[in-house]
């Protein structure tokens, strides 16, 4: 019985070995064989060198060409540096595509053009598509969207996931790079979209604060328009993520028609040096928002959200560097929002001066909380407001509103900190 277990192991030992060796992927190929259906394309296959010198565009393009005839496809793409001078696209029509690198800073994709690097289109997407395990780097300045996916008809079940983009980072090639993608991932009329530990990096470069434009509205500080952007998605999800030198670090946006998807969540993810983290805006009230332990430091919002309903936000860290110039607001909530709960977020202040006598708080520019005349039926409470400014306005007269048991490091911000109309 022992000897038999004993050349099992053995065996095993011989077969991982020799999968070592051949440069097997193991991940890759349980998933292979747990989709005894998939098809598995290797760009190489089709002419791709990853040398960072030729442009690879035409294999990948004939790499997509052969998934858009094909069966749920994966697309390998293997170690290598692959200079795209044409964005690749794809109009998909098999249910399912994973496109699947070896890792971050290994499987790189160099785009040098105005387009971007993935284009997916698919008129009605009834299966999931996933990218994973790559990096995205632009080698120049607008160098496009670097994953476009759009969905033109959101149909089928609503209960699973269309999109999963996870393990993945979009920057400037280079270090201290002044390039930049104009918009990391848009992703359009999606179900439930998944974004997972994503990095996307503007411009941004030691030194640089010496500008004298450097928060003005053209600096290279804000160049790129998006970092994530999910608007039309139903129910998107944002986990582990960050997002540096940006306009707008993630966007949920449905501005047109007379409804919006429903739900969204932010878990543990970054926004720094943006001019808005994140921007939440429907049409009507759309029930249900978790915004919960992400860090926050922008310039004109932290967060601006319109039009919300049964909302948590939750155990953030919230700082600006307002000034008369740039007034600055962490939390903005307007339009006819109801039902929420905002608790245990930190207002900072970069300031080593922020426990020093004030000035005027209106001479501040810096509002931590900003509520709109629609806005009721919200619980405020368990918050610490440790920056310069005003802590809390409500325009109107407030509905049942809910303030109590939050700490001041400022005697000025205790002021305004009543359950009446503020201005």
């Amino acid at each position: 019985m022992f000897r038999h277990l004993l050349q099992v192991v053995c065996l095993t030992n011989v077969l991982l070995f020799s999968a070592l060796c051949s440069g097997q992927h193991f991940g890759q190929a349980a998933s292979g064989s747990e989709m005894k259906s998939e098809l598995i394309v290797n760009v190489r296959d089709f002419g791709a060198k990853g040398d960072g010198a030729r442009d690879d565009s035409a294999a990948f393009q004939k790499a997509m060409v052969h998934i858009a005839k094909s069966k749920p496809s994966l697309l390998y793409i293997p170690p290598g540096d692959y200079r795209l001078n044409k964005r690749v696209t794809l109009d998909l029509t098999v249910d399912g595509l994973t496109i699947r690198g070896e890792g971050q800073g290994v499987s790189n994709l160099l785009c040098d053009n105005p387009d971007g690097v993935i284009q997916i289109r698919s008129e009605r997407l009834r299966g999931a598509i996933t990218v994973e395990q790559l990096s995205f780097f632009a080698m120049r300045q607008n160098a496009g969207t670097a994953l476009d996916i759009t969905n033109r008809k959101r149909g089928g079940p609503g209960h699973y996931r269309n999109l999963i983009v996870q393990n993945m980072e979009m920057r400037g090639y280079g270090e201290n790079s002044t390039f930049y993608f104009n918009r990391g991932i848009n992703a359009h009329n999606l179900w439930r979209p998944l974004f997972l530990n994503v990095i996307f990096d503007g411009v941004y470069y030691p030194g640089m604060k010496k500008l004298k434009n450097f928060h003005a509205d053209d600096s290279l500080l804000y160049r790129p328009d998006c970092g994530i952007q999910a608007d039309y998605c139903y129910a998107p999800s944002f986990q582990h993520c960050y997002v540096w030198c940006a306009h707008t670090g993630y966007r949920m946006v449905s501005d047109k028609g007379t409804h919006g998807p429903e739900d969204g969540a932010f878990y543990r993810s970054f926004a720094v040096q943006c001019r808005v983290g994140i921007h939440i805006d429907t049409p009507i009230s759309e029930p249900q928002l978790v915004i919960e332990a992400c860090h926050l430091n922008c310039r004109d919002f932290g967060i601006k959200m319109n039009n919300r309903k049964f909302f948590h936000i939750t155990r953030n860290l919230l700082y600006g560097e307002a000034t008369e110039e740039y007034p600055y607001v962490d939390i903005q909530i307007s339009g006819t929002s109801y039902a929420g709960v905002v608790s245990q977020n930190i207002f900072q202040d970069p300031s080593k001066t922020n426990y020093k006598k004030l000035p005027a708080a209106d001479s501040i520019g810096h509002v931590m909380m900003q509520f709109g005349n629609k806005c009721r039926n919200i619980t405020v409470t368990g918050n610490v407001f440790n920056a310069k400014g005003r802590s809390i306005e409500i325009a109107g007269k407030p509905e049942t509103f809910i303030i109590k048991d939050n700490q001041y490091a400022n005697p000025q911000t205790l002021k305004t900190d009543i359950t009446t109309n503020i201005r």
